[in-house]
């Protein structure tokens, strides 16, 4: 064994032996939920916290009665809450809610920004954009952005943006906060074969 190996090997075993002493504190390891919500089902897992590292707690697939989503879109909030709110008894006290939100109910492309653009200002620069690419007024429109390629020639910063219907994004927003999670994270999710 080379002298490294064996400098790693002690690095390891003493930082097992701090980590048994001084654990990570719950309140950096919270519960998570991570959702994933279509017109037939609700499939999630949850993660939590076990000797400092996150590992599943619980998973699984719940079907959902037929017409309260359609085509990614919320149709009944309150049945929709109730669904959730049978299953959060499952999900064991989470405190944070990671959603994908459905690929269908949003618009989504490619732009070129200038190299070194901060946050505000690329939003500035889609906002400007969107007119001529959505079919939704940005007043009522909620969008975000992330980096594709950080330097792509002379073109700049590719960025990919996902645009959703504000309403549409509230509604999640609503059932999420109806189940009393006390952060909530959207994500755009692609379906597979599309």
């Amino acid at each position: 064994m080379t002298q490294t190996g064996t400098v790693r090997r002690a690095e390891n075993a003493l930082s097992r032996i701090f980590s048994s002493w001084f654990p990570v504190p719950q309140l950096l390891l919270p519960r998570t939920l991570g959702i994933d919500v279509s017109d037939a089902s609700i499939k999630w897992l949850v993660l939590g916290a076990d000797r400092g590292k996150q590992r599943v707690v619980s998973y699984g697939d719940e079907p959902l009665q037929k017409g309260i989503v359609e085509q990614g879109i919320i149709q009944d909030i309150p049945a929709f809450t109730a669904a959730l709110t049978g299953l959060k008894e499952k999900w064991n006290g989470i405190e944070c809610v990671h959603a994908a939100l459905p690929e269908e109910t949003a618009y989504v492309f490619n732009m070129y920004v200038p190299v070194g653009s901060g946050r505000e200002q690329t939003l500035r620069m889609i906002e400007f954009e969107l007119e001529g690419r959505v079919p939704i007024p940005p007043s009522q429109a909620v969008y975000d952005f992330n980096i594709i390629t950080e330097h792509d020639g002379d073109k700049g910063t590719e960025v990919g943006v996902a645009v959703f219907a504000r309403e549409h994004a509230q509604s999640y927003a609503e059932v999420f906060h109806g189940i009393e999670a006390r952060d909530s994270h959207f994500h755009l999710h692609r379906r597979r074969g599309r």
